[in-house]
């Protein structure tokens, strides 16, 4: 009366298909997969369409970020920063263009929360990012160019807008963000390409921006 690889299989797909959200911790280039993507032959939907799907870069930081997030409130976050096309330097970045789009994304976003602060083009300098990150919104969305650097994941950066004033080149670095402290913040969004891009380590995932989050006290990044 033992149990086949087919029994097995079959009660793996029914914890599958019973399961509301799916954790996933992959290993090694894995990381790189998108599961949410997936398509489940039997019924040709995408895995997020049938299950809420999470990746985590380890069990110890899955394990730190699910302990934030039930250390904090259970509504809906109550206020916003909403960050949306900075200014960023054309003439170093010449193969870059403007992001009208995210700017406008942006306001539409803010207009669903009474509490916020709005910060697009010239607005949106690496001061004025830091000045109300350390207010404490309880969700932020930055959508804007990021830049990968394989070979030295410190310097991976997020492009914001100049400040001539401060001679400010608007760069905010991997680094810099790890070193910041979230104790409010329940969602960063990071709308911007190469955001979870990065080199991968051998037991803690992806060394990217959105890793640089979740390290700094944010329990969930999208």
């Amino acid at each position: 009366g033992g149990w086949s690889p087919k029994d097995l299989n079959d009660q793996r797909d029914s914890e599958l298909a019973q399961a509301r959200d799916l954790i996933v911790i992959p290993d090694k280039d894995l990381h790189r997969l998108p599961f949410a993507a997936l398509i489940d032959p039997r019924t040709d939907d995408y895995l997020i369409q049938d299950h809420g799907v999470a990746v985590a870069p380890s069990v110890n930081i899955y394990v730190r970020c699910l302990l934030q997030r039930v250390s904090r409130k259970a509504a809906p976050p109550a206020n916003a920063l909403l960050i949306g096309d900075p200014s960023f330097d054309l003439q170093e970045f010449s193969s870059l263009q403007r992001l009208p789009d995210a700017a406008a994304e942006a306001h539409a976003i803010a207009s669903m929360y009474s509490t916020k602060s709005l910060l697009v083009g010239d607005e949106a300098t690496k001061a004025n990012v830091l000045r109300q990150i350390a207010r404490g919104p309880e969700m932020i969305q930055i959508s804007a160019h990021a830049l990968e650097s394989p070979e030295h994941p410190e310097y991976t950066r997020l492009l914001l807008a100049r400040d001539p004033q401060r001679e400010d080149s608007g760069i905010l670095y991997l680094h810099e963000i790890r070193n910041l402290h979230f104790t409010d913040t329940r969602l960063v969004v990071l709308a911007g390409c190469g955001t979870a891009a990065g080199p991968v380590s051998a037991s803690e995932g992806s060394l990217s921006l959105a890793r640089a989050f979740l390290a700094s006290g944010v329990p969930a990044v999208i």
